[in-house]
């Protein structure tokens, strides 16, 4: 689907108001972090696209410096949920192997190709693995949110597994000079800062992408 119709949908989507939307989307294209056509010649809206505009959508303060204000969130590292008490594959067969357990493996299956030598991965890279676990019906969208935190300078993946179980796996925004998440000062009584969104409008990009 080409950009304005993409995002004249999403825009609807995620109850984000479309004239900031496209605004967002011109200023991404324009930094080339989406691709742009000439005349009649226009490229399809691809996930990774669609998901950079919508972090940007999620993060962004100043929408003239959107490509600035969005990448370091795009680069935002996390690792993935372990529990140690459950994540011993070798030892479970289906249909007992713990709800915990599938939900790693299944994870692990697809981010084993973006991970860096730390066995971290980028929050985009992570978003486009759920996004594949959410097509192929590994994940439901009703057992996730994703949330960010604005004023933590970090992000979260929510996973409802059970009931009583909940997973979260973190990113944080890495400073460029120490290679370190940001250290946020004042948590305690700072006013926090969220955007969230759940699985569903993860859903509403993987149906067009």
């Amino acid at each position: 689907m080409r950009a304005y119709e993409m995002i004249t949908i999403l825009s609807e989507a995620f109850g984000f108001p479309f004239d900031a939307a496209y605004r967002i989307d011109r200023v991404l294209a324009e930094a080339g972090m989406r691709a742009k056509g000439k005349g009649r010649n226009l490229p399809e809206m691809d996930r990774r696209e669609a998901l950079t505009f919508l972090i940007a959508c999620m993060a962004v303060d100043k929408i003239t410096k959107a490509d600035e204000e969005v990448s370091p969130w795009l680069s935002a590292r996390g690792t993935v949920n372990k529990d140690p008490k459950s994540i011993v594959p070798d030892e479970w067969e289906e249909p007992d192997m713990p709800a915990r357990t599938k939900h790693y493996l299944a994870m692990e299956r697809v981010l084993v190709p973006h991970k860096d030598h730390n066995g971290e991965v980028q929050l985009i890279d992570y978003l486009l693995a759920v996004c594949e676990l959410l097509q192929n019906e590994d994940l439901r969208p009703g057992q996730i949110k994703f949330e960010i935190e604005l004023s933590q300078m970090g992000a979260s993946c929510s996973y409802k597994i059970t009931e009583n179980d909940i997973l979260d796996d973190l990113f944080f925004v890495i400073d460029p000079e120490t290679q370190r998440p940001i250290e946020c000062k004042n948590l305690d009584t700072a006013i926090r800062r969220k955007c969230s969104l759940s699985g569903f409008g993860l859903l509403e990009i993987i149906k067009r992408t």
